[in-house]
C-alpha cells in the first residue's frame, strides 16, 4: 500500500444540533489524518437519533496489511492508524444517546457503506460476528 496523498482526509459529517462540538474534537483529535466536518442538517425540530457519517478512502477502509505482504511502511502506518482511530469511535458511541454510525467509499463508481446501529460496542461485535466481517472487528 502506498502512502496515501498528502491531500486525502476523513470526511466527518453531522447534524450540530445532534452531535455537539465537544465530542465532534475529542473523536477527531488525533486521528491519523486531516478531518473535514460537513454539517449536516436533517430538518428536525427534535432529533431522536444521531447520524454520525464518516468518508474515508476504498483503500484505506478495507486494505489489510496482514493479508498483503506488499507496501510501504509508511502505508502500513497510515493503515494501522486509521484502524486503531475507527475502534475509538466505535468505542465512544457509548456516549451517544442513539447514534447511527455510517461509514462510506466509493470504489470503481459503487457506495460501499457499513452502518452502524447500536452504542454497545460489544454487541455490535458479537451480533454482526465482525471478526470475520473486516478487520476492525478484530478487537482487543
Amino acid at each position: 500500500m502506498p502512502s496515501p496523498p498528502k491531500d486525502a482526509y476523513i470526511e466527518f459529517a453531522t447534524d450540530p444540533r445532534e452531535v455537539d462540538e465537544r465530542w465532534f474534537k475529542r473523536i477527531t483529535e488525533n486521528a491519523p489524518l486531516r478531518v473535514e466536518r460537513k454539517n449536516l442538517n436533517h430538518n428536525a425540530a427534535e432529533s431522536v437519533q444521531e447520524l454520525i457519517r464518516i468518508g474515508l478512502s476504498y483503500v484505506l477502509l478495507v486494505w489489510n496489511p496482514f493479508v498483503n505482504a506488499i507496501g510501504s511502511e509508511a502505508g502500513k502506518v497510515t493503515y494501522m492508524a486509521i484502524d486503531k482511530w475507527i475502534r475509538k469511535l466505535l468505542s465512544m458511541l457509548a456516549e451517544r444517546n442513539d447514534p447511527i454510525l455510517a461509514i462510506q467509499s466509493h470504489q470503481n463508481e459503487c457506495q460501499v457503506s457499513f452502518i452502524f446501529r447500536c452504542k454497545n460496542i460489544e454487541l455490535l461485535y458479537q451480533r454482526m460476528a465482525l471478526d470475520q466481517m473486516w478487520p476492525f472487528g478484530q478487537h482487543n
